[in-house]
C-alpha cells in the first residue's frame, strides 16, 4: 500500500497573491504515483466574467507552467470563448505535432467562420449547424434552437449560458432566454459583423455603424436605452472585447485598443507608441491581454496603460515573405499558445517552457513562397484565395480551427481553378496528448474543483462529478527536473475573480 500525504489549507493559511485572488502555494513531489489538487471556491454571481486560473503546477521559472486547471479567455473575430469551458493539462515534454483530423465534410459555399462550443457540442454559427460526432456530419440546428428563433440568414457569433438562460450574440442582435434584448439598428448591414459582451451588469455591443454602446442589464430583465455611446475613429470597427483585472477592453480594426472606465462611464484609447493596420483577436496570458495583428502577424502586449508590439512573435514560416501576415485567431491548449495565421493557413504553437515555436500548415497547396500568399502568381494581384484560419478554440481532447478564403465567399469566379478549394470550408480538430476540456456547472454555493494526475488519467471533477478525462502519466514524467510548486487562484489564465475557501494537495 502506498503512503498518502495530504495537505489541506484554509484561505487563512496563506498570504494572498499579488492580485488578491491567490490562495498561496506549496510544493509537490515528482516521486508520487498520483497527485490530487483541489480548490473549494465561491464563484459568486455569474456575470459573464472570465474565470481564469483555479490552480497550476509550476517549475522554477515564472512561465514554467507544467500543469493547470482553469478557464482560458479568448475572443476571436466576433467569437468569444465559452466562459464555462474548463481546461486542464499536464506537460510530459512531448513536442510532437498536432494530430489533425477533418470534422465532417467541407462546405463549398459559405465557410464555417464562427465556430464555438456549447453543452459539449461544436456549433457552426455561420451556417447554423452542429457537428454530429456519431455520423461525422454537420446537421442543421433545430428551429427554434434553445428557445431562440432566428431570421433567415442570421449568423450566430457565439452563445453561452448565463444563469438559467442562453446568451446569444448574432450579426443582427442579442438574445437571452429566447428573447431578443438588443437589435441592430444601424444605417447599414454587413454579414458577420456584430460583437457583444456581458460583464458585471453591463452589456457592451457594437455593429458596423462605428459605435460601442453600453447598457445596464440584469439577465432576465429588459434592456433600456444605452447609458453610453462611444464613437470609434472614422472607418474603425470593433473586432473583439476582453476583460483584464475586472476592466473591459475593446480592440478595433485599424489597430487601436480602448479601455472602459466603469466609474466615469467613458472610454479612452490605451497608449500605443507604434501604429498597426488592424487588430483581429485577443487572449489573456497571465496578467495581460495579448492581441493579434495585421500586417506583421505579431502579438502585442496589452496592459492597463499601454499596448506594445512583440516583434517576430510568431516567426515567419520557412520560405514565406514578411508581408500581409495576420493572426486572426488565438487559443490556449495544453499550456501552449496556438496561433493560426493568414495568408498560408499555418497553425503556430508556442511552447512557453522551452520558448520554442512549432508550426504545421493545414492547407496542402500551393507551396509556400515569398509572394503575398497562395495563388498570387496563378491569378495575379490580391487574389481571393489566400488562406484564412479565422476561428479557433478548445473542445474535448483537442483544439479546433476553421478554413476560409479571403472574402469568406467560397464561390468566387475562379473557384473551379483552385485544386484544393474544398479545404477552404473545412473544420480541423488538432490533438496533442494530455489536455482536455469540459464545461463546468455554475453554482452560487461553495463548489470544489479537483484535478488528478496519474497513469490512470488526467481527470477533472466538480464536487466529485467527472467533467473530463484524458490519458495520463505518473508525476515523475512531468516536464522538467526542477521542484514543482502548486499555486492557487492566479497564473497562466489570469487571476481567478471569485474567492478561495480552501485548498488541498494529496500525494500517493
Amino acid at each position: 500500500m502506498m503512503s498518502r500525504r495530504t495537505f489541506a489549507f484554509s484561505l487563512a493559511s496563506f498570504a494572498l497573491g499579488a492580485g488578491g485572488g491567490g490562495a498561496g502555494q506549496n510544493s509537490v513531489s515528482r516521486s508520487s504515483s498520483k497527485i490530487t489538487l483541489s480548490a473549494t471556491v465561491n464563484l459568486g454571481i455569474e456575470a459573464g466574467q472570465a474565470l481564469g486560473t483555479l490552480l497550476q503546477v509550476r517549475g522554477s521559472g515564472s512561465m514554467d507552467v507544467i500543469s493547470a486547471l482553469g478557464v482560458p479567455q479568448f475572443y476571436n473575430h466576433y467569437v468569444r470563448n465559452n466562459p464555462r469551458m474548463l481546461h486542464s493539462f499536464a506537460k510530459k515534454g512531448d513536442q510532437s505535432d498536432f494530430v489533425v483530423t477533418e470534422l465532417g465534410t467541407a462546405r463549398n459555399d459559405n465557410p464555417r467562420y464562427h465556430v464555438f462550443v456549447l453543452d459539449g457540442v461544436l456549433i457552426d454559427g455561420t451556417n447554423r449547424q452542429y457537428y454530429d460526432e456519431g455520423s461525422n456530419t454537420w446537421v442543421n440546428l433545430p428551429t427554434p434552437w434553445n428557445g431562440t428563433t432566428f431570421a433567415a440568414g442570421e449568423q450566430i457569433n457565439y452563445a453561452h449560458w448565463i444563469g438559467s438562460g442562453l446568451f446569444v450574440s448574432t450579426d443582427k442582435g442579442i438574445y437571452y432566454d429566447g428573447v431578443k434584448i438588443v437589435g441592430y439598428s444601424g444605417p447599414t448591414y454587413k454579414p458577420s459583423n456584430g460583437s457583444a459582451l456581458f460583464h458585471n451588469g453591463l452589456l457592451f455591443t457594437s455593429w458596423d455603424d462605428g459605435y460601442i454602446r453600453v447598457y445596464s442589464w440584469t439577465p432576465g430583465g429588459a434592456v433600456g436605452s444605452p447609458i453610453s455611446s462611444f464613437a470609434l475613429m472614422p472607418s474603425h470597427f470593433l473586432r473583439a472585447f476582453g476583460i483584464l483585472n475586472g476592466a473591459v477592453y475593446a480592440i478595433s480594426g485599424y489597430g487601436r485598443a480602448i479601455k472602459y472606465d466603469a466609474v466615469a462611464n467613458s472610454w479612452a484609447y490605451v497608449s500605443q507608441p507604434e501604429s498597426v493596420n488592424e487588430f483581429y483577436c485577443l487572449m489573456q496570458w497571465f496578467d495581460e491581454l495579448r492581441l493579434g495583428d495585421y500586417p506583421n502577424g505579431d502579438q502585442w502586449h496589452l496592459t492597463a496603460s499601454s499596448v506594445t508590439r512583440i516583434p517576430d512573435f510568431p516567426p515567419e514560416e520557412a520560405g514565406a515573405g514578411p508581408n500581409v501576415r495576420e493572426i486572426q485567431a488565438m487559443t490556449m491548449y495544453g499550456g501552449d499558445m496556438v496561433l493560426p495565421l493568414f495568408p498560408w493557413g499555418v497553425v503556430h504553437r508556442h511552447d512557453t517552457i522551452n520558448n520554442a515555436w512549432h508550426y504545421q500548415r493545414l492547407y496542402t497547396a500551393p507551396p509556400i513562397d515569398m509572394s503575398n500568399g497562395p495563388y498570387i502568381d496563378t491569378f495575379g494581384g490580391n487574389t481571393d484565395w489566400r488562406q484564412r484560419l479565422p476561428c479557433a478554440g478548445i473542445w474535448k481532447d483537442g483544439a479546433f480551427t476553421v478554413g476560409s478564403n479571403t472574402p469568406g465567399n467560397l464561390q468566387a469566379p475562379d473557384y473551379e481553378s483552385v485544386p484544393n478549394r474544398d479545404e477552404y470550408g473545412k473544420v480541423w480538430k488538432l490533438v496533442r496528448p494530455h489536455a482536455v476540456s469540459g464545461e463546468l456547472s455554475w453554482k452560487t454555493v461553495p463548489t470544489t474543483f479537483t484535478m488528478e494526475i496519474s497513469a490512470a488519467g488526467i481527470v477533472t471533477k466538480q464536487d466529485g462529478v467527472t467533467i473530463s478525462t484524458v490519458a495520463g502519466f505518473t508525476p515523475s514524467q512531468l516536464e522538467g527536473t526542477d521542484p514543482l510548486t502548486v499555486e492557487f487562484g492566479n497564473g497562466i489564465y489570469g487571476q481567478f475573480p471569485g474567492s478561495i475557501v480552501s485548498t488541498s494537495i494529496q500525494q500517493e
